[in-house]
């Protein structure tokens, strides 16, 4: 994906995420995210969005510049406001912005303002799939994004990514044949459409729904160390 089409991804899963903010549904549990109301997840989403933007315009790798935690707003429409804002802030200091700007990264690196934003799509996303799952109206992921979250998910768990000795793990892509592969040796494969790998890696989906050729056993001790908290 390039620039463009993240910020543009970043936009619209957020932005859906925004449209479900109403009276009846900010009391609604979301079932990926059991300790949240559906007003939880969406000031989370903000959150995080306001914390990145302030990262990528002070250009610091060595630390991170803390944020002010915004009280929920009361009012559902400027609480649907708020969510908005959050987004034109990332966005806005996305595009002041060269890729390769340097910004401080929890996952090391690159740590850059375009390493930022493909992670903010994945954020974007995945909690946008929460939203509307949780209200019973949930669809794929759009697919480029999903296929760019198989590669960022290896990436910026790499290090907590432990797949056993002369074994290998390949994750495929069938609706677009595309594959990534970690380890060495005997490889176990998971086959699924990319949506689906992207949900099962962030644990929004079981691994009993997808294809998986050769030992499962691999694939839960590769994934045993991954935080996703």
């Amino acid at each position: 994906m390039d620039s463009w089409t993240r910020r543009r991804a970043i936009i619209d899963a957020s932005d859906s995420v925004a449209a479900l903010i109403t009276d009846d549904t900010r009391p609604v549990t979301v079932p990926s995210c059991p300790e949240w109301t559906l007003e939880e997840l969406a000031w989370h989403l903000g959150v995080v969005q306001r914390f990145w933007a302030v990262n990528v315009l002070a250009g610091d790798t060595s630390a991170p510049l803390e944020t002010i935690d915004d009280d929920i707003v009361s009012e559902s429409g400027a609480f649907a406001a708020w969510c908005r804002d959050s987004t034109a802030q990332l966005i806005d200091a996305l595009d002041r912005l060269e890729e390769d700007a340097p910004c401080w990264t929890w996952w090391g690196e690159p740590q850059s303002a375009g390493a930022v934003a493909r992670h903010q799509v994945q954020e974007a996303i995945v909690h946008a799939w929460d939203a509307a799952n949780a209200l019973g109206v949930a669809a794929p992921l759009p697919r480029d994004a999903a296929l760019d979250g198989v590669p960022e998910f290896l990436h910026v768990h790499r290090s907590s990514l432990v797949v056993p000795a002369d074994r290998a793990l390949t994750f495929h892509a069938s609706d677009a044949d595309a594959s990534w592969t970690i380890g060495s040796g005997e490889v176990t494969t998971i086959s699924a459409n990319a949506s689906d790998l992207v949900l099962y890696l962030h644990r929004r989906r079981p691994l009993e729904g997808l294809n998986v050729a050769g030992d499962p056993e691999v694939v839960h001790a590769t994934l045993a160390g991954v935080d996703l908290s």
